[in-house]
């Protein structure tokens, strides 16, 4: 059985905090920082993660403002 990569681990981890309503629609979400600090990841694998999410149309990135919820 293969191990999950770091960068996936952070999205479904995200994903459900949106679907639980951690985060709502139009909520900004932690900082790379913080979300580097919380999973104990470097920041390019939140970056990853964070990917991840946009792709799937979960979040949007807006350079300088972080990433918002859809």
């Amino acid at each position: 059985m293969s191990k999950q990569p770091k960068y996936q681990v952070v999205a479904d981890a995200l994903r459900r905090d949106l679907i639980d309503g951690t985060y709502t629609p139009g909520a900004r979400l932690p900082s790379e920082s913080e979300l580097s600090s919380r999973f104990d990841a470097s920041r390019n694998t939140i970056r990853a993660g964070l990917k991840l999410l946009a792709s799937e149309g979960l979040i949007s990135s807006s350079q300088g403002l972080g990433y918002e919820v859809r």
